[in-house]
């Protein structure tokens, strides 16, 4: 995919003529969300994506009057973190994997978003795609769907650009193991 590999205060964007990847620096997940779940352990236990998933699809339609007191205050708690999300959302994807969780949002005219999260709760991030030609988002879903956390991304912080730089291995498609 990329022609280019630039790495930029506090990430690193790949790119071609047509398409933009910039990954920022992962961070430590301070559960910033999840804190403010109380009477629901459950669910503060989820990964980030996995809790936005359920605030982004949350709808005031879901309410009935058969909820217990319970499933209103749930209800209740999702919508209130709903009406912080802009309106126009439009396409919510997600990957869920043994090692990480992620999310792909598409919101207005933004570009496409992949938030990730390990599910070990250490580390968090984002993902940011643009595509020239607006087209089929297959290749923003493939690399959403390959992309995984390997070593510690703490490796990333404190580093100047050309450490960073030092540390990206791109293996061509041709060159990569083939599985049997």
């Amino acid at each position: 995919m990329s022609q280019t590999i630039d790495v930029v205060s506090g990430g690193v964007v790949f790119s071609d003529s047509q398409r933009k990847l910039r990954f920022p620096v992962p961070y430590p997940d301070n559960r910033s969300l999840q804190n403010t779940i109380i009477g629901f352990p459950a669910k503060s236990a989820l990964s980030f994506p996995r809790l936005h998933k359920e605030v982004c699809e949350a709808q005031s339609s879901d309410f009935s009057f058969g909820m217990t007191n319970r499933e209103l205050r749930w209800h209740q708690w999702l919508l209130t973190h709903r009406s912080h999300i802009s309106i126009d959302l439009r396409l919510i994807e997600y990957a869920w994997r043994p090692d990480s969780e992620g999310i792909l949002l598409t919101i207005g005219s933004a570009p496409r978003v992949f938030q990730w999260a390990t599910v070990d709760g250490r580390w968090v991030g984002m993902i940011y795609f643009q595509d020239a030609s607006q087209g089929n988002p297959d290749w923003i879903r493939r690399m959403c769907a390959t992309f995984t956390v390997q070593g510690d991304p703490a490796v990333f912080s404190d580093r100047h650009d050309v450490a960073i730089k030092s540390l990206i291995k791109i293996t061509p498609r041709d060159e990569q193991p083939r599985s049997k």
